[in-house]
């Protein structure tokens, strides 16, 4: 495995943890805004229900994607072919995550896609 393909698995653990903690954060701020709410208007607590609801469901669904994006990073540094396929979709995935997960989406599929040389004086060339 060569040093591209690591840090590329590397990138998308990185990338599925600190999202998924992102994702808890997101969740705990839609219900701290939806009690916020509820307590200014007076309501009963429905309203802030409803927040709390949003953002679990919300932050549930980019959890597991970025939890499987995460284990996908770690498939691919133990050389899983599996590994290396949902590395590859959560990349093309990445591309419309601008500036970043574009960044990291063009390098993981240059890494894990492009046919580069072998070294010079490597055997099998």
């Amino acid at each position: 495995m060569d040093i591209h393909t690591r840090i590329t698995a590397a990138l998308h653990i990185v990338i599925g943890v600190l999202g998924a903690g992102m994702m808890l954060i997101f969740a705990l701020g839609t219900n701290w805004i939806g009690h916020f709410i509820a307590d200014s208007a007076g309501s009963d607590g429905a309203v802030a229900n409803f927040f709390f609801g949003f953002g679990a469901v919300v932050a549930g669904f980019f959890a597991l994607l970025l939890a499987a994006e995460a284990i996908a990073g770690i498939a691919l540094l133990k050389g899983s072919p599996t590994g290396r396929v949902f590395t590859i979709i959560f990349s093309v995935l990445g591309l419309l995550n601008f500036p970043f997960g574009t960044a990291i989406g063009v390098y993981s599929l240059w890494a894990l896609l492009g046919n580069r040389p072998a070294a010079a004086g490597a055997p099998g060339r």
